[in-house]
């Protein structure tokens, strides 16, 4: 299991694909443009030529509901494509420009059944779209200096400000050391339904040494808490059931996602793969007045975190910019 913790932690995905088909899923298996309504969208950033601002790459919509607004380049995930796959694709139609995504920074949350994937990375090629080359996908592209998009005049010209926490997300994540910030990209996983993998963690100090351990759920077998989240409504609480399903009672706060696993191409013994998984890093919400530690039982297992290179890596998990940001609305 500590192997396994310490793989989910690095991004990776988990060493025992079948252990997902031991968990009970009752309902239809996801599928695109059916049951489930999975967006990509890219930030690229890059420095102006003065050095003293960033610009985003920006599209201009075509669509006749916000024809001529502008937006960061997104869309609807098509069949038979992975999350980088999908957001090349959908970057290169709405704005000419080819890209190499080096990290998933966000997910954002409707429901379990609507979740927005946003991505940042270097554009190795192509051409900026020019309203000559106008189509279905957009009107034309360019490279907009921040400044000017936090403009009161630039903020009537958008499609939606829901877009402005995302940038302003990524040029933090951009100006933050390396050794502080996720870099990770999503696993490629065959995976049926929504699922939840819940890695609680409780720190403690001594003097000047911080000390960790992972639940584990049940002492006579342990594993890290996974479950189907295929009818629950919010993140929230599809982690405190997975937890609660191990044995675990006291409240938890969400820091972010260590890892994600989907695929979206099927094969011959995967036919269903539109499913998800989250990797969620989580500790105990002893932050609210309620909150009172859970008093461990004997059947409880507490994998105590021992060599410093997994303790560092929980450190910087545990910074701002050190998981994947998860957002629910």
């Amino acid at each position: 299991v500590k192997a396994e913790v310490s793989l989910l932690l690095n991004g990776k995905s988990s060493s025992n694909g079948d252990v997902f088909k031991r968990v009970d899923c009752e309902g239809a298996p996801n599928k695109l443009r059916r049951n489930v309504c999975y967006i990509v969208a890219a930030v690229l950033v890059r420095p102006c030529s003065d050095g003293q601002d960033h610009e985003i790459l920006m599209m201009q919509e075509a669509k006749a509901s916000c024809r001529g607004r502008w937006y960061l380049p997104a869309g609807r995930m098509e069949e038979n494509e992975t999350l980088v796959d999908g957001v090349k694709r959908e970057v290169l139609e709405e704005t000419g420009i080819e890209f190499e995504p080096n990290a998933l920074l966000s997910a954002e949350f409707q429901s379990l059944n609507w979740i927005r994937f946003t991505f940042t990375g270097s554009p190795t090629g192509g051409e900026l779209k020019t309203e000559e080359k106008a189509d279905k996908e957009s009107l034309q592209s360019r490279w907009i200096p921040w400044k000017q998009l936090t403009s009161r005049e630039w903020q009537h010209h958008l499609r939606s400000t829901d877009i402005m926490p995302l940038i302003r997300q990524t040029l933090e994540w951009y100006n933050e050391d390396a050794d502080k910030k996720v870099e990770v990209l999503p696993n490629y996983l065959p995976l049926t339904h929504c699922f939840v993998r819940a890695i609680l963690v409780e720190k403690s100090v001594t003097g000047s040494q911080s000390r960790f351990r992972v639940f584990a759920g049940h002492r006579s077998c342990p594993s890290i808490p996974l479950f189907c989240a295929e009818r629950i409504s919010s993140l929230n609480s599809a982690c405190v059931q997975a937890l609660q399903r191990f044995g675990y009672k006291g409240s938890v706060q969400i820091v972010g996602a260590c890892s994600v696993e989907h695929a979206g191409q099927p094969s011959p013994t995967q036919p269903d793969c539109d499913g998800v998984c989250f990797t969620i890093l989580l500790r105990p919400d002893d932050a609210i007045p309620s909150y009172r530690k859970p008093v461990d039982s004997d059947a409880d297992c507490w994998l105590s975190i021992e060599d410093k290179p997994t303790c560092q890596l929980i450190e910087r998990l545990m910074l701002p910019k050190g998981s994947i940001s998860l957002v629910c609305h």
